[in-house]
């Protein structure tokens, strides 16, 4: 374990298979929740060909996957180690790790001026 309670959490259900646990999303959220938080988050970032986009807190990437998928570019950001893995796996099976990936940053930790 270490010194972030939360993070330990996110990294130890992170390889889990079913979506909802590895998301850390409430338990009961279905399938169907789910794709409508996917439609709904693509409907409000109006994503056009060619556009960056970054997600800070992508998790296991249950909603960067679909972003990367519409975006020119997609940079995830978590401070959970296995969780970015298990998001760069599914960016990875979608087939775009050309131009998307998710980085290990903890970004409430990080210099101003690193940012």
């Amino acid at each position: 374990m270490s010194d972030n309670l939360v993070r330990d959490i996110h990294d130890v259900v992170a390889s889990s298979p079913d979506p909802v646990e590895a998301s850390v999303r409430l338990p009961g959220t279905t399938a169907r929740e789910l794709l409508a938080m996917r439609r709904d988050v693509l409907r409000k970032l109006g994503l056009r060909p060619g556009m960056s986009v970054a997600e800070i807190g992508c998790g296991v990437g249950l909603l960067g996957v679909t972003i990367a998928v519409s975006a020119g570019r997609y940079v995830g950001l978590d401070f959970a180690p296995r969780a970015v893995s298990v998001a760069n796996e599914r960016l990875r099976a979608a087939g775009v790790d050309d131009r998307a990936r998710a980085l290990c940053v903890d970004v409430l930790s990080i210099a101003e001026e690193d940012l």
